[in-house]
């Protein structure tokens, strides 16, 4: 009506021009994972074609033993700590998107499957082209190290549903492999295997909730320095993780038998190695087999009860592996070691009730 301003999508909240800024800050890093498999490199408008039988001509999968397996995580709370973290410690951003993507790739190859597509979804309030280059560019370098593409994703602008200035981020992650090879656990886990932990500190994306909240209570800023590693906090808690996807696709090129893998994050060492168990198998893990980062200690000093910490922190692992026998186990470790992961025997599965016993 006369007189009255006009009501605009970007009066409402939303930037569609700061979305295509966005999107054009981030193609390059997008544009460095692609690969022959993806059948439009010019970007196909609505969706991304691409070419499963070309990815799996390399191990000649037959049609009827391919096979594919998706996964998503979230970086939870993280990237409002590296956004505060932002004119000091840039770097905070990108390995959120790196550590997002090293997570996604790390579920999809507990399968033994191997990690080829990513896609991204970032929500935020207001639509900054120099956050979300930050993010994609981690994205993007976890990718290569992995030789997955980024086909595609989704920048979601949310005025009045979220907190004004926070950002969420999310990955998605799709891999092939044959079915035949695919890991079984339940069918694979027997008394009398070994169990084999790699060493992480503590895994970013997880467990940054009950973090935040010790950190307030010890008066602790993102700028001040974190009494267990001695450097600040977005230092100490924005840091890069090791991608296991890589890994394990090394050792499974080995010829590895591997009876089961388990990602090591939200629900710690029982949670996440009690879902691989079969019944009738128990896992008994012995703390005293690696040395705990001195950060889970000063979580306890802190008031975080000892079985809290176990339950919903890792411990210092953050990945492990069931393998039939101490040969493969020691094999898998030397395997790891010249790629520059740690790891070490932590426990074995022997016949009781299903769960994970850990000594300390």
């Amino acid at each position: 009506m006369e007189g009255r301003e006009p009501i605009t999508y970007a009066g409402a909240g939303v930037d569609i021009d700061a979305a295509n800024r966005s999107l054009q800050a981030m193609l390059p890093f997008i544009k460095q994972t692609h690969g022959r498999h993806l059948m439009d490199r010019a970007g196909q408008p609505f969706s991304a074609p691409v070419a499963l039988g070309l990815a799996a001509a390399g191990e000649r999968i037959p049609i009827e033993q391919l096979m594919i397996a998706p996964s998503v995580d979230s970086a939870g709370t993280i990237p409002q700590e590296a956004l505060l973290a932002l004119d000091f410690f840039p770097e905070g951003l990108t390995n959120t998107g790196y550590n997002v993507t090293a997570h996604c790739c790390a579920d999809v190859a507990c399968g033994g499957v191997t990690p080829f597509i990513f896609l991204d979804m970032i929500t935020s309030t207001d639509m900054r082209p120099e956050i979300n280059a930050l993010i994609i560019q981690g994205m993007a370098e976890a990718c290569k190290e992995l030789a997955v593409m980024i086909v595609g994703g989704e920048l979601a602008q949310c005025p009045g549903t979220i907190v004004e200035g926070q950002y969420d981020v999310i990955g998605f992650a799709i891999g092939y492999g044959r079915r035949d090879a695919y890991i079984n656990p339940k069918e694979r886990v027997k008394p009398g295997q070994v169990i084999v932990g790699y060493h992480v500190g503590f895994h970013m994306i997880n467990g940054s909730s009950l973090i935040r909240r010790v950190n307030a209570a010890a008066g602790l800023g993102i700028r001040d320095i974190f009494p267990p590693t001695g450097k600040t906090v977005a230092e100490s808690l924005l840091r890069r993780q090791p991608n296991f996807a890589k890994m394990v696709g090394a050792q499974l090129a080995k010829g590895l038998y591997i009876s089961a893998n388990s990602h090591i994050t939200g629900g710690g060492l029982p949670d996440n190695i009690g879902r691989n168990l079969p019944e009738g198998c128990q896992a008994v893990i012995d703390s005293t087999k690696w040395e705990i980062p001195p950060f889970f200690g000063w979580l306890i000093e802190q008031g975080v009860p000892l079985e809290e910490a176990i339950a919903r922190l890792n411990m210092g692992i953050g990945f492990a592996q069931i393998y039939p026998t101490e040969h493969e186990a020691r094999r898998a470790l030397a395997i790891a070691e010249q790629l520059g992961f740690s790891g070490a025997k932590i426990g074995e599965i022997v016949a009781g009730e299903r769960g994970v016993k850990v000594l300390r």
